[in-house]
C-alpha cells in the first residue's frame, strides 16, 4: 500500500541531526544551476526578438550561434544536473537505510560514477523528449484548422475564442510525457543503488515498479506544493531544507514500490543483479522503515 504520510514521517526521522551534508549538496546544486542560467541569459534570445519583431536578419549569424550555444548549454546542464542528482541520491539512499552519520565523501564518491549518471539522465531525457513530440502534430493540426477557419469565415471574434482553446489542446499533447515522467522517475534510484542495473534496464524496471502507482506519485508531488511555494517566497533559501525532505520522501516511496514489485514477482532479484544473500534489508519482511514506524 502506498502511504505518502509515512514516507514523509520517515524522511523527517532520517533527516534528524543529519541535515549538514544534504544542505551542502543542495547549495552546490543551486550554485551550479544558477551559474548555467546566468551564462544563458547573456546570449541573444531569438524567440523574444521574434515576438517583438526586432530580429535583425542581416546579423542572423549571431542568432544561429546563440541557438547552437544554448542547445549546448541545455545538454551540459542536463549532464551536470544528472551527475549531481545521482551523487546526491547515493547519500539519500544511505540515509534511508541506516541511522549512521553521512559524510561529504559519500557525495563525492557518488560523483565518481558520473558515466552511469550521464547515461541514465540522457536516456531518461531522450524518452521524455520523444513522448513530448506527440504535442507537435496536435499543435500543427490545430494551427491548420485556425488558418482554414480564418480564411473561410474571416471572423476575428471566433479566432480570438479558438486560440485559447488551441493552447489548452496543445498543452494536452504533453500529457503522455507528463505521465511517463512518473513511470521513469525511479530509474535514477535503481541505477544508483544497484551496480549491475544500467540506464536502459533502470527505465524498464522503473516502469514496472511504478505500474498502477503513477497517480500516487502525482499526488505525492502535489503534497509538496506548499513547501515549493515557501521556497519561492524565500528566494530559494527554504529549499536548503525542503529539497532533502522531498528527496528522502521520494527515496522512501521508491523503496516501498520496489519491495512491492519484488514481493509480487514483477521484479526479481536477478533483475537487480543481486543474489538472495545480497538482498537489502528493506526488501526483507522486516524493513528499516518498519522499525522507524514503530518509533513514531
Amino acid at each position: 500500500m502506498f502511504d505518502r504520510i509515512k514516507y514523509k514521517q520517515f524522511a523527517l526521522i532520517q533527516l534528524n541531526k543529519r541535515l549538514k551534508i544534504p544542505f551542502l549538496m543542495v547549495l552546490i546544486t543551486i550554485v551550479i544551476s544558477e551559474a548555467f542560467n546566468l551564462f544563458d541569459n547573456f546570449l541573444p534570445d531569438i524567440t523574444k526578438d521574434l515576438s517583438n519583431n526586432t530580429v535583425d536578419f542581416e546579423n542572423f549569424q549571431k542568432y544561429f550561434i546563440s541557438i547552437i550555444v544554448k542547445t549546448g548549454i541545455l545538454f551540459l546542464t542536463i549532464i551536470v544536473m544528472s551527475i549531481l542528482q545521482f551523487a546526491s541520491n547515493k547519500v539519500y539512499l544511505k540515509m534511508s537505510k541506516s541511522p549512521e552519520p553521512v559524510f561529504f565523501n559519500d557525495f563525492t564518491d557518488g560523483l565518481k560514477d558520473w558515466k552511469k549518471a550521464v547515461r541514465t539522465g540522457l536516456w531518461t531525457f531522450l524518452w521524455l523528449f520523444i513522448w513530448g513530440l506527440i504535442a507537435i502534430p496536435v499543435m500543427i493540426i490545430f494551427s491548420i484548422l485556425i488558418s482554414i477557419i480564418s480564411t473561410v469565415l474571416g471572423t476575428s471574434e471566433l479566432i480570438t475564442v479558438l486560440i485559447p482553446i488551441g493552447v489548452l489542446i496543445s498543452l494536452a499533447g504533453f500529457i503522455p510525457m507528463f505521465i511517463k515522467s512518473f513511470s521513469y522517475s525511479m530509474a535514477i534510484y535503481l541505477a544508483g543503488e544497484y551496480n549491475k542495473v544500467g540506464a536502459i534496464k533502470a527505465l524498464t524496471l522503473s516502469k514496472k515498479i511504478t505500474e498502477n502507482h503513477k497517480m500516487d506519485l502525482f499526488v505525492l508531488s502535489l503534497s509538496f506544493l506548499g513547501w515549493i511555494l515557501l521556497c519561492v517566497l524565500t528566494f530559494g533559501i527554504a529549499s536548503l531544507w525542503v529539497n532533502p525532505y522531498i528527496s528522502l520522501t521520494q527515496v522512501n516511496a521508491y523503496h516501498a514500490l520496489l519491495k512491492e514489485a519484488v514481493d509480487s514477482g514483477k521484479v526479481s532479484l536477478s533483475d537487480l543483479g543481486i543474489s538472495d544473500e545480497e538482498k537489502p534489508v528493506y526488501l526483507t519482511d522486516k524493513t528499516n522503515q518498519q522499525n522507524e514506524e514503530e518509533n513514531l
